[in-house]
């Protein structure tokens, strides 16, 4: 038996060469339809011996309440459907020599074997067991299951059927369609849409979070809706197979309708069921932890198919806008809501993608300052990108992965009306503007060979994330930069959950919201174990608003103090500093960008200091002169924001007093990323304690 992995990529080209699917590594395709169909047969040959010898091991090897036998048998069965369908629905053609119906044959004979083996179903373990929606289903199933095995009887029981006898059996038919299967089909894609949302939800706010402080992901909200996926299929696996039985013993064995196939519209209803499942079963893993993409510089791209059963023919990767993206998911939602899978049109492109091909060249390092962009005329930039699949044997699914794309141009677009600002000039931004930089998503549909003989779609959306231009130039990259991670400081931490989507917040963020969003950021940015603390928040508290940024609503402040923290108040650029012909204006989310540049510069010993707990954290100038008041000769080290993100000392000594006795505290230059970059802090400590005498 060979490799799952081997044996996955049978099934793929298979199904690639029976549809005529040229991919861009495929040579041009001259078969005519009677070589192909050829070509075709051998394959399915190939592969009989192979599923066999898997339908025998599904029978001997696995536990039946194992995930692996669920997941085992979905796949063996789904993946034997597609190929008998395909046939079923081509009989004049596909099946017309002794070889053929020998071949048929023994495909129907290993879902037989399948279907005998099936357990029964037991409730998915995401589900209450007492679930009322669950059970209607089961018992709705249940009664689908004899009313068709009675079918099946009466077929066997009579070997000789007259006119009226087969009139009365396609009434039978009929009437078991009408009144058991399409009631319980529709209970089925019912259950599943309403968990299904519920399951997606818990996954998504996974991903959130661990957009938010960095940890990693936890695997259960993801293997919860896998579990999901797999005892849905394998539900519906088991009613499919035996339809197909059921419709094989009529058309081939006994032909009693001749050339008609009365059990083709139940098959198909089945197969649309099974389509409704999967058309949401996609997961896009990227982002994964940086939101913020820059044009022209290298990403991966990794998604996958969480239902594993079909065989899936490629995955097409766009950017799209805000507003897009709350289109799709609306479409997403009314195939639910309908109970019926239906395409998802066309939709635009919010930035161009391309593939970094293997010889692709870097723009020269005099030029670009050591950056890893690449020039537009090195790739082939496209509205979408295609990416074929590779089957993960390890995590058994379809997963399709690309290190090395690149988003060459951000279009302007439109916007959603009640998501984020879409104008990207930065003379608004440092105006009146809040701020607000444009947010997009990664789209991924992936299309797949379902059992209906057609092509079937999944859709996904990603996390959300931001683009910067390259047009900007270094200097102006570090300074536009604030507004791009403020954008997705915002957006996450709100956490405004809407399925896939994650909405924009104005209202504003309570204070005890922001403080803690605020102090996780700080944590895992700066890459500390010693995070900030509620006292480093009083000074904050007071500067978080001006004349031009201040709420008018109800509440916002109390006694002076901040209530409620909106998105203009930490773009605002009213801290200031004024000194001389100085005149620094920066925000709240400036000086803290600049404060974790110094943190994230090891050569400086800030970090160091500040988890031995000798850097302190922000104080007034009074809280600074009580912590003094009791020494003779001291130093205190701070965050500041006086000049921007900066580390203040201030000393007291004696080294400068006339007579006997100290001076009053003297506070320092600050010092900046530049200065602590030519010298380290504890360099400045050591030539300052000797200076001013400190011991």
């Amino acid at each position: 038996m060979i490799t799952n992995e081997a044996f996955q990529k049978l099934l793929y080209d298979l199904f690639c060469t029976w549809h005529g699917v040229r991919r861009h590594y495929d040579p041009p395709i001259t078969d005519t339809d009677e070589q192909r169909l050829s070509k075709v047969k051998n394959m399915i040959c190939k592969l009989l011996s192979e599923v066999d010898a898997r339908v025998t091991r599904v029978k001997t090897e696995f536990t039946a309440e194992k995930q692996e036998f669920y997941e085992e048998w979905t796949m063996l069965t789904w993946n034997v459907l597609c190929i008998t369908s395909r046939l079923q629905n081509s009989l004049s053609i596909c099946v017309t020599s002794t070889e053929d119906k020998v071949i048929f044959s023994r495909l129907n004979n290993a879902l037989v074997e399948l279907v005998n083996n099936s357990r029964e179903s037991i409730t998915p373990p995401v589900i209450n067991a007492n679930d009322p929606n669950y059970m209607a289903f089961s018992a709705s199933m249940s009664d689908a299951m004899h009313s068709l095995h009675s079918l099946y009887k009466a077929l066997n029981s009579a070997p000789l059927l007259s006119a009226a006898d087969i009139e009365s059996f396609h009434l039978h038919l009929h009437q078991f369609a009408e009144e058991k299967l399409i009631p319980c089909i529709e209970l089925f894609k019912s259950f599943c849409n309403e968990h299904s949302v519920r399951l997606w939800n818990e996954v998504r706010a996974a991903q959130v979070q661990r957009m938010c402080d960095f940890q990693a992901m936890p695997v259960e909200p993801v293997t919860r809706l896998v579990s999901f996926y797999s005892h849905m299929m394998y539900t519906l696996g088991v009613l499919g197979a035996r339809l197909q039985g059921f419709r094989y013993e009529l058309t081939m064995n006994r032909k009693m309708f001749g050339s008609f196939d009365p059990v083709q519209p139940l098959s198909e209803a089945v197969f649309a069921a099974l389509e409704l499942l999967m058309s949401d079963c996609v997961l896009a893993t990227e982002p994964s932890t940086n939101a913020i993409l820059v044009t022209n510089n290298l990403f991966s791209m990794n998604c996958g198919a969480l239902a594993r059963g079909v065989v899936f023919k490629d995955f097409e990767i766009q950017v799209i806008s805000e507003e897009t993206a709350e289109q799709i998911q609306s479409e997403m939602r009314r195939q639910k809501m309908l109970r019926q899978p239906s395409p998802i049109g066309a939709v635009p492109s919010a930035a161009l993608l391309a593939m970094k091909p293997t010889s692709g060249t870097k723009r020269s390092s005099e030029h670009s300052g050591g950056s890893a962009a690449h020039k537009k005329s090195d790739v082939n930039s496209k509205e979408s990108v295609v990416i074929y699949p590779a089957y993960n044997s390890k995590n058994r699914y379809w997963a399709a992965t690309y290190p090395h794309l690149l988003c060459t141009t951000r279009q302007k677009g439109r916007h959603s009306s009640s998501n984020s600002y879409q104008d990207l000039s930065p003379s608004l931004i440092e105006g009146r503007s809040s701020g607000k930089r444009p947010i997009f998503y990664f789209h991924v549909r992936a299309t797949m060979f379902s059992p209906s003989g057609q092509f079937a779609t999944a859709h996904t959306l990603s996390l959300p994330f931001t683009i910067a231009t390259r047009r900007n130039q270094d200097c102006q990259v570090q300074r536009m930069m604030s507004s791009y991670t403020a954008t997705c400081f915002w957006l996450y931490g709100s956490k405004a959950q809407d399925g896939l989507l994650l909405n924009w917040v104005d209202t504003g963020l309570q204070w005890e919201n922001f403080k803690k969003l605020f102090m996780q950021h700080f944590k895992v940015n700066a890459d500390v174990t010693r995070g900030l603390q509620d006292r480093d928040f009083d000074l904050l508290r007071y500067k978080l608003q001006c004349h031009d940024c201040r709420s008018g609503d109800i509440g916002a402040r109390i006694n002076g103090a901040q209530q409620i923290v909106t998105f203009k108040n930490v773009l605002c650029p009213h801290l200031r500093y004024e000194c001389g012909n100085t005149n620094v204006r920066f925000s709240v989310w400036r000086g803290m960008l600049e404060l974790l540049q110094i943190f994230q510069d090891l050569r400086n010993n800030v970090r160091k200091l500040w988890e031995k707990n000798l850097l302190m954290g922000f104080l007034e100038f009074d809280q600074v002169a009580e912590i003094l008041e009791s020494h003779q000769s001291a130093l205190v080290m701070r965050l500041s924001f006086v000049t921007g993100g900066t580390i203040c000392l201030t000393v007291k000594s004696s080294a400068h007093a006339v007579g006997q006795g100290t001076t009053a505290p003297i506070h320092l230059e600050p010092l900046d990323l530049k200065r602590l970059q030519a010298k380290c802090l504890k360099d400045y400590l050591r030539d300052i304690a000797d200076a001013e005498k400190v011991s």
